[in-house]
């Protein structure tokens, strides 16, 4: 027996499970010990409802390009000024640097702890683990950012098919995102389920 009365189910994988004593329509996260938060409305419709893989429905791939195109401004519009204004070789070279760190902590670490970067939150957008629905964590953005970034060395168009690959998803999903398990989501709609 653990919080609201709820009993555990036995010896079950961690997921999204109907507990006994909580109300009809109802699941809730079962993490292989004990249950995780209070009892969450199942999505009646909706692929995969009730399952750990599906905790909120993605964004639409609309909102989530002009969050990108955001993210890169914040970057290329002041690259580009320092370029134009003529500062010595030095002073450029701190520029950038100090670019590429905000650029980084936008991406890494911003958007690990708060599960959105300055675009995603312009657009209402954040990205969230599947399972908890939890923004993604330091450790996962890290991956996020690293994992195209290696394997662009090595396979020279990764980048082409990861950002495109939501166009042809059925959950709106980058190929990276689908390896570290993560959904970029509306925020309205995630602040719902947590």
């Amino acid at each position: 027996m653990s919080d609201f009365g709820a009993t555990s189910p036995p010896t079950q994988p961690p997921g999204w499970y109907y507990a006994e004593g909580d109300p009809p329509g109802t699941h809730r996260y079962w993490n292989g010990a004990q249950w995780a938060g209070g009892p969450q409305p199942v999505q009646i419709g909706v692929p995969g409802a009730g399952s750990a893989q599906h905790l909120v429905e993605p964004a639409g791939v609309g909102p989530r390009i002009l969050a990108w195109l955001i993210d890169s401004v914040i970057f290329v519009i002041p690259a580009v000024i320092l370029a134009l204004v003529g500062v010595s070789d030095e002073l450029l070279t701190i520029g950038y640097i100090v670019l590429l760190l905000i650029f980084l902590g936008n991406q890494i670490v911003l958007q690990g702890l708060t599960g959105q970067t300055v675009g995603k939150k312009v657009m209402g957008l954040i990205v969230v683990d599947e399972v908890t629905g939890e923004p993604l964590g330091l450790l996962k953005a890290l991956g996020r950012f690293l994992v195209p970034t290696i394997l662009n060395f090595f396979c020279g168009f990764y980048w082409l098919i990861d950002y495109a690959s939501p166009l042809f998803d059925g959950r709106n999903q980058r190929l990276t995102d689908k390896m570290f398990g993560l959904t970029v989501a509306p925020v309205d709609q995630k602040e719902s389920f947590v």
